[in-house]
């Protein structure tokens, strides 16, 4: 979207510039239009490269913003159990396994640096995880659809 609406708004105003100009200069009417189209296709070329550049920059910056949120609610989370496990007397330990009543870890589980046992399901359950996988469909439509029908679907 971002790359559509650069390339409009630049290539209208190489549009327009060129109009102004040509009627400056006194030039007569086709070659105005000649330039102000030649104008609009080259500001629409030159717009959508730096609309692309723009929306790859924001995606990658929204990436790491969630990446870092993620890893801090991760943190406070092992933190956290770590805190309770400690008020209990107890240590932070991996989940039982309900079949076998044994101490497994989970599927999926890492120890971080605090030593609690943090579980993938855990991460599932973060804000930022769940905000990232209601944006970016936002911020990446299908292709090949209209806006109504990506906001419907």
């Amino acid at each position: 979207m971002l790359t559509r609406l650069s390339a409009a708004i630049v290539g209208l105003l190489a549009f327009a510039g060129c109009i102004i100009v040509g009627l400056l200069a006194d030039n007569p009417f086709e070659t105005i239009l000649l330039r102000a189209l030649g104008g609009l296709a080259g500001g629409m070329v030159l717009g959508s490269a730096v609309g692309w550049l723009a929306q790859r920059v924001v995606e990658e910056q929204f990436r790491k913003m969630v990446s870092a949120d993620i890893a801090e609610e991760m943190r406070q989370a092992a933190q956290a159990k770590t805190q309770a496990a400690a008020q209990t007397g107890g240590t932070a330990e991996p989940r039982a396994d309900r079949t076998t009543g044994g101490a497994e870890p989970d599927q999926g589980a890492t120890a971080d640096t605090t030593g609690a046992t943090v579980t993938a399901s855990d991460e599932d359950e973060t804000l930022a995880s769940r905000a990232a996988r209601e944006l970016m469909p936002e911020l990446r439509p299908a292709v090949g659809t209209s806006r109504e029908t990506a906001v419907r679907g």
